[in-house]
C-alpha cells in the first residue's frame, strides 16, 4: 500500500512540474512561433493562387483525359474493372489527374502535429488543475469555482481542437465527393 502511494506522489509531482512548465514556459514560446508562421509565406495568398482560370484548366484537362478514354474503348467491350491499378492499366480514368490545391495541403500538413500537440498539452494541464481541486467544504469555496472555471474553459479549448480536426476530415471527405462526381460525369 506504501508503494502504491509513494508511487502516485510521484506521478502526480511529475505531472505538476510538467504542466507548470507547459504553462510558464512552453506556451508562451508556442504563441510566439504560431505568431510567426502565421506571418510566413505559408499563410500569405495571393488572389493569383486562386485564379478561377487555373481551376477550369484544371478541371479541362480532367474533362479531355475522360473524354479521350471514352473515345478510345468502344463501349461493347468496356468492362468494370475490380482495382483501381486494373482501371488505369485498362485505360480508366486515372484519379490523379485532379490535383490538390497544394497551398491547403501545406497548410493542413503543418498545423495538424500542432493540433495533435495542443490536444495532448490541454489534457495534461486540465489534470493538473483538477489534482489541485481541494475537497469541497462548507464556506469559501470561491477558490474551488475558480478552478472548476478554468478547467471548464480548457475543455472548451479541447473541444474547438476536436472541431479543428473535424473540418480537416471534412475537407477530404468533400473533396473526395467532388472528385468521384467528376469522375463519374466528366460530361458535366
Amino acid at each position: 500500500m506504501a508503494k502504491t502511494v509513494k508511487t502516485l506522489d510521484d506521478f502526480k509531482q511529475s505531472l505538476f512540474s510538467e504542466a507548470e512548465e507547459l504553462v510558464r514556459v512552453t506556451f508562451p514560446l508556442k504563441v510566439i512561433e504560431l505568431d510567426s508562421l502565421v506571418k510566413s509565406d505559408l499563410f500569405k495568398i495571393s488572389n493569383e493562387e486562386f485564379s478561377v482560370e487555373k481551376t477550369m484548366a484544371a478541371i479541362g484537362d480532367v474533362f479531355q483525359h475522360a473524354q479521350a478514354t471514352a473515345e478510345a474503348e468502344p463501349p461493347a467491350k468496356r468492362r468494370r474493372s475490380t482495382t483501381p491499378a486494373e482501371s488505369s492499366a485498362n485505360g480508366g480514368t486515372n484519379m490523379s489527374l485532379v490535383p490538390s490545391n497544394a497551398l491547403i495541403l501545406g497548410v493542413i500538413d503543418r498545423l495538424k502535429p500542432e493540433i495533435h500537440d495542443l490536444m495532448s498539452k490541454c489534457n495534461q494541464v486540465k489534470m493538473w488543475i483538477q489534482l489541485l481541486i481541494p475537497r469541497v467544504e462548507d464556506g469559501n469555496n470561491f477558490g474551488v469555482s475558480i478552478q472548476e472555471d478554468a478547467v471548464g474553459e480548457v475543455g472548451r479549448i479541447e473541444g474547438e481542437v476536436v472541431t479543428y480536426l473535424d473540418s480537416i476530415s471534412r475537407y477530404y471527405l468533400t473533396r473526395a465527393k467532388l472528385v468521384s462526381k467528376l469522375i463519374k460525369y466528366p460530361m458535366l
